[in-house]
């Protein structure tokens, strides 16, 4: 999620749902071992946002390859049954590496989540428990958003005064 305007991503694991993407006219995530990025832009056509799930560089230099416009790097942080959340010099190795924005996927729950990711060179972050379970949705979304904020200032902040 960025300050900017959002896609409206569908998580895609098969063809009918990337059928099912085109026709509501929105953008996709594909799983790490989900269908390859050209089979979903023939499918949902070029304007479309696609971005794919990575876990490592071998998975971001493949889905950069296939022409992704973004990808998700998980876990992020600590998320039951997904591994061990990924070091920050991973993060850190991948977010250099990457042609692409990289967005921080797991475990996203607070403002020091949002200044780490940041910190790591991640674009943005994406969500689905923060929201999905959220009482109020509407509200997760605005505090999300104001962590980005605060998260972007302070880092404005220290470039401008070294």
């Amino acid at each position: 999620l960025a300050t900017e305007a959002v896609p409206l991503l569908v998580a895609v694991a098969d063809a009918p749902r990337l059928e099912t993407a085109a026709r509501l006219g929105v953008g996709v995530q594909l799983a790490e071992r989900g269908p390859p990025a050209q089979r979903a832009r023939s499918c949902i056509g070029q304007s479309r946002v696609i971005a794919a799930s990575i876990h490592d560089r071998a998975g971001l230099a493949r889905r950069v390859a296939e022409g992704v416009d973004l990808v998700l790097l998980a876990p992020f942080g600590d998320v039951p049954g997904k591994g061990a959340p990924l070091s920050d010099d991973e993060v850190l190795e991948i977010t250099e590496a990457s042609v692409v924005p990289v967005l921080a996927l797991g475990a996203i729950r607070s403002q020091l989540d949002v200044d780490r990711a940041l910190a790591l060179g991640c674009a943005g972050v994406a969500v689905r428990a923060f929201v999905g379970n959220a009482a109020d949705g509407g509200a997760a979304i605005t505090t999300l958003r104001g962590w980005i904020d605060a998260s972007r200032r302070e880092r404005d902040l220290a470039r401008r005064s070294r």
